[in-house]
């Protein structure tokens, strides 16, 4: 079991939902933290990222798998999702600060023995990376053309051009 804080007995729920959604959406963390409960529509499996980096609203579909993990975290966490709130309530219910979360990561992958003490980290940042290359490889493997589906990543990921979605890769 997940336990990194003793002030959240939700832990062991909000970390694996967040770090699912943060690599099978693609998501910048503070989208993740900033979600409110009414941002995600689980009947349709779509989250909407409200004015995120570059000012952008846009509409991210979820995998029915990671859709299908949510309403079960939902159901855990007895959210009525027609209330206002975070989606991922710190325990004084407002949202979770992206420091606090980068250092839990850490502590994350070092009691899982993926790091080591003193070695170099994977940023938390790095499942946005890898959820970009993951994405492409799978598009141009299901046999979409590279260069039209470089645009729909682009605009999936939220970026203003096509050079700062090819940074990614």
């Amino acid at each position: 079991t997940l336990s990194l804080t003793e002030n959240n007995e939700y832990d062991s729920l909000i970390y694996p939902m967040l770090l699912r959604m943060l690599y099978g959406c693609g998501l910048r963390i503070n989208e993740a933290l900033t979600l409110h409960k009414i941002d995600i529509d689980l009947e349709n499996g779509v989250l909407t990222i409200n004015k995120a980096k570059n000012n952008i609203t846009r509409l991210v579909p979820m995998s029915e798998t990671l859709t299908k993990y949510c309403r079960n975290y939902v159901r855990k966490m007895a959210f009525d999702m027609k209330t206002e709130g975070y989606f991922y309530p710190a325990p004084d219910t407002q949202t979770y600060k992206s420091s606090s979360i980068l250092n839990d990561f850490r502590r994350i992958l070092l009691k899982a023995g993926i790091i080591s003490s003193g070695s170099v980290n994977p940023r938390i940042h790095d499942l946005r990376h890898t959820f970009a290359v993951h994405s492409l490889e799978k598009m141009v493997s299901q046999g979409q053309d590279i260069y039209s589906a470089l645009p729909m990543l682009q605009t999936y990921m939220g970026h203003r051009d096509i050079i700062s979605t090819e940074q990614y890769l």
